[in-house]
């Protein structure tokens, strides 16, 4: 999708220069990636109900060096993270509103184009199809389940109905390629990955690492980002045990867990698969920021539920 989206300014820039075509493109990807801001500040309100903790949510993403690093080259990921914003809104919006057809119309669309983007949102569809379910008659969940499923199909079925034909794989992602023909079976390369050292690797490449150049700051400065982590995951606890205030209840904590959990366990898959085409324990953890605003919105419930923030006219 995105490369048919740059394509006519690939061409009306064809008479330029090198370097300046490039500039131009790098430019008109950011453009796209911008489209992150107004959906990650919906998404951000529609988990907190404040336009206020939305805005700081937002300003707090854009602040993150390693999104600018993933969204200004010139490749699909620009426009797979706005897209995953636009996607994790209207997931939270489906569980505080009744269904309606108009509503799982449009979510079946963006689901469809996301898969059209980028092969990591096959991740999103099973949490993307179950949210569609709690609280809602049978009959009407599975009527709008139908209507998401048959979208999406519609406007991605193809593509990887041809990536299976041409390599056995749905993706057709060249590492998942070349290590399925490899002669590692996976449960032995699952046994194998050293696990420490591909999450290391995949949170060190989220919070910064200059892009194929691989320049990483000092090791203390990511550790110190582990602390913060860990310190939101207890505190995402103690919400489930405490609920109240303003804060996201949890049917929406449960989704965005649920968001986290399948992307992550994607990218679990890929570090096997890269293990067993390379010999490598690691896959790029960049690729998370296309789900970025449910995990921020995550790690900000259980910052805010271990230490509260005081009460303030926002």
């Amino acid at each position: 999708m995105y490369y048919w989206l740059l394509a006519p300014l690939y061409r009306l820039t064809e008479v330029l220069p090198f370097l300046s075509r490039v500039w131009f493109l790098r430019l008109a990807s950011l453009l796209i990636a911008s489209a992150l801001v107004p959906f990650g500040f919906l998404a951000a309100r529609e988990a907190f109900q404040s336009d206020g903790k939305a805005l700081g949510l937002v300003i707090t993403v854009i602040a993150m060096p390693q999104l600018m690093m993933t969204v200004g080259r010139i490749a699909n990921d620009s426009l797979a993270v706005p897209l995953g914003a636009l996607l994790v809104f209207l997931l939270l919006r489906s569980l505080r509103q009744p269904p309606s057809f108009a509503r799982s119309i449009v979510l079946g669309v963006t689901l469809g184009v996301a898969l059209l983007t980028k092969a990591y949102f096959l991740a999103l569809v099973p949490p993307t199809l179950g949210c569609l379910f709690p609280g809602r008659r049978a009959r009407v969940a599975w009527r709008h389940a139908a209507i998401v499923f048959v979208l999406a199909a519609l406007i991605a079925g193809w593509w990887y109905a041809r990536n299976w034909q041409l390599t056995q794989s749905l993706s057709g992602e060249q590492l998942e390629v070349v290590g399925s023909r490899s002669g590692v079976p996976l449960l032995q390369a699952i046994t194998t990955v050293a696990w420490t050292k591909a999450i290391d690797f995949v949170l060190v490449s989220q919070i910064w690492l200059g892009n194929w150049s691989f320049l990483v700051v000092r090791s203390w400065m990511y550790h110190c980002f582990y602390v913060l982590l860990a310190g939101a995951s207890i505190g995402l606890i103690i919400r489930f045990v405490k609920p109240g205030g303003d804060l996201p209840d949890g049917r929406q904590l449960l989704l965005l867990m649920a968001i986290s959990l399948t992307f992550r366990a994607a990218l679990a898959y890929h570090v096997v698969r890269s293990f067993q085409s390379q010999g490598i324990s690691a896959t790029f953890g960049y690729y998370a920021f296309a789900i970025v605003f449910a995990e921020a919105i995550l790690l900000c419930t259980g910052g805010e539920a271990l230490a509260p923030a005081r009460r303030s006219g926002l």
